[in-house]
């Protein structure tokens, strides 16, 4: 909002200014000074709200890169198990196909579904 608010006095001094400019109008050098003043206040306020919530979202960015990163080391960290646990799943898949002696190229049982999560079960 302090962004918005500056943002229009800037512009309320810019349109005066060029107003007084066109009309030639006798306003005085004390008030055309008084207003650009006003305006380079206005800017220089509007430009300190836009840097800060820069700065505010840079933060927000940082940390979620962070929480990514720390994401990613555990992964890796966990990477053995990981791989272990899909080893696992996939023989017990295959089991359970021999088991009701589907071949590799038959269609699922009816009611289930194709692909991974169909091949699983209730699980």
């Amino acid at each position: 909002m302090k962004d918005l608010r500056n943002g229009r006095a800037a512009m309320e001094s810019a349109r005066w200014l060029a107003q007084q400019e066109q009309e030639g109008s006798g306003a005085g050098s004390d008030d055309r000074a008084k207003r650009r003043e006003s305006m380079r206040a206005a800017l220089l306020n509007q430009f300190d709200a836009r840097t800060e919530i820069h700065r505010r979202e840079l933060e927000r960015q940082s940390e979620r890169l962070t929480l990514a990163r720390a994401d990613l080391e555990t992964r890796a960290a966990e990477r053995d198990r990981s791989i272990e646990l899909e080893m696992a799943r996939m023989i017990e898949r295959e089991q359970e196909r021999l088991r009701r002696g589907d071949g590799p190229d038959d269609p699922p049982e009816q009611g289930r579904r194709p692909g991974r999560r169909g091949d699983r079960g209730d699980r």
